[in-house]
């Protein structure tokens, strides 16, 4: 008589586990999601980015098991980046300068403990909120509440981006270029959500929130921001704060540009600050034309080129 123990509809011949209710695939033995060796029903970590499944389900309200922040069929307890920005759970639950997940498998690395949590997660990781609002980091596609996706501003590598190397990726620091100049202000291209384009005011292929000189006029946004730059690099001088604004920006809040004639955006944006018909490129006495590499190699092409006609000519 065939038997199935269990009722998982495998029968206790060929099932591995008769007496626990499995899955075929797992040859009638509950799932193991993260191949820890702890099947899913007793894991507190399923996929083992190090926060607990409970934390991961409380994204949703009401808290739900299978709650599944980016809608892609996966829930938060299985998906290695659930909220699909590029960025992985395991690091976006964690502090910055904090690498869990040398291989950047999506796994915390190392053995785990009796539950099956890592146990470099000490219990299981506390991922922060960077902005305050809309969940925490790994469930939030605007950590830094700047209105730039992380998705854009996490770069195009595995490691997130740090344009001003303050130690703060740029998808949680709301000054990237540390100018001074808050990213909510330097864009108006995004609004949170991708796709999206961010503001690129010379059209150079640096959006603003990472150019130090986003009109391309030669004074440095920080200056044409009304801030300090003693050393002449195009950020504001001194630390940052934990939000990676400098505090010499209006004491860490950022500076806020003037626009001095009233139009065109403010200074920073604007080729003709002062309104007067005289760029501000002529006007800070910096030089009017550059010629990039390209060009210049070009022209010398040209003059080769006649000179060999004249030659040939001759």
């Amino acid at each position: 008589m065939d038997v199935d123990s269990d009722g998982d509809g495998i029968l206790d011949a060929v099932d591995y586990c008769p007496y626990v209710a499995g899955v075929a695939q797992n040859n009638g033995c509950p799932q193991d999601s993260d191949g820890d060796g702890i099947y899913d029903i007793n894991d507190l970590d399923d996929d083992n980015d190090g926060i607990l499944d409970t934390v991961e389900g409380a994204a949703c309200s009401p808290a739900d098991p299978n709650c599944d922040t980016d809608g892609d069929g996966i829930p938060n307890r299985l998906d290695p980046d659930s909220d699909n920005d590029g960025i992985k759970d395991v690091v976006e639950g964690t502090a910055n300068g904090v690498v869990l997940d040398a291989n950047n498998d999506g796994k915390v690395d190392g053995p785990v403990d009796a539950n099956g949590v890592p146990q470099s997660a000490n219990g299981g990781l506390t991922p922060p909120n960077t902005d305050g609002t809309s969940g925490t980091d790994p469930y939030d596609v605007d950590a830094d509440g700047d209105g730039i996706p992380d998705s854009i501003e996490k770069g195009t590598g595995v490691t997130p981006v740090d344009t001003d190397g303050d130690g703060i990726p740029n998808y949680r620091d709301t000054d990237a270029d540390g100018d001074g100049i808050p990213d909510s202000l330097e864009d108006v291209g995004c609004t949170g959500t991708a796709p999206c384009t961010p503001t690129d005011s010379d059209g150079d292929g640096t959006p603003n929130y990472m150019d130090l000189d986003s009109d391309s006029d030669g004074i440095k946004d920080v200056i044409e921001g009304n801030g300090t730059d003693a050393n002449n690099d195009g950020k504001v001088d001194g630390p940052s704060n934990a939000n990676g604004v400098p505090q010499n920006a209006n004491n860490g809040n950022g500076l806020t540009p003037p626009n001095t004639d009233g139009t065109g955006g403010s200074d920073p944006y604007d080729t003709d600050a002062d309104g007067d018909g005289k760029l501000d490129r002529e006007e800070s006495g910096l030089p009017r034309f550059r010629i990039s590499y390209s060009a210049m190699r070009k022209r010398s092409a040209i003059v080769l080129i006649r000179i060999q006609l004249m030659t040939r000519m001759g």
